[in-house]
């Protein structure tokens, strides 16, 4: 994603919202009554806000399909082909094993390569596992016995 922009945006539950979104990969949570939603809605054009504006790189999304292919959203409720929904799987990230984690990264680089995100394949990757080691070294450092 370039660069996104709500300007003055009204919905349901939305009123006057403005914000800018850069470059990157964002990721937005929230309840579903708090206006997450709408947001999420609206960026992935799946309909018009009533007031204001909301462009991708200066397209509305709502109005090119090409602009929506662009941008991916998965709402809380949306279930999938796995089990539960959004809700269900962020509750269990915290269950996830160290190779669990490392897989998912690695296929998330490739999702995003084939997208055409800039990015170098393996770095969230060795991010990770750079991580991993350094917890087990600090668990693993043994502490001076004392004598009494």
């Amino acid at each position: 994603m370039s660069q996104l922009e709500l300007e003055r945006v009204s919905s349901p539950r939305l009123r006057n919202l403005s914000v800018s979104f850069g470059p990157g990969i964002h990721v937005l949570l929230g309840a579903e009554s708090d206006g997450t939603a709408d947001v999420i809605e609206l960026c992935a054009g799946v309909r018009l806000p009533e007031r204001g504006q909301l462009k991708l790189d200066g397209q509305m999304p709502a109005s090119s399909p090409q602009t929506r292919r662009r941008i991916a959203s998965l709402l809380a409720l949306e279930g999938w082909a796995g089990e539960g929904d959004v809700q269900h799987w962020i509750g269990h990230l915290g269950a996830l094993n160290e190779l669990e984690v490392l897989g998912t990264l690695g296929g998330v680089e490739m999702a995003l390569v084939e997208a055409g995100v800039p990015i170098e394949l393996g770095a969230g990757v060795a991010a990770a596992q750079r991580s991993f080691v350094a917890r087990r070294q600090a668990v693993a450092t043994p502490v001076a016995a004392t004598s009494r």
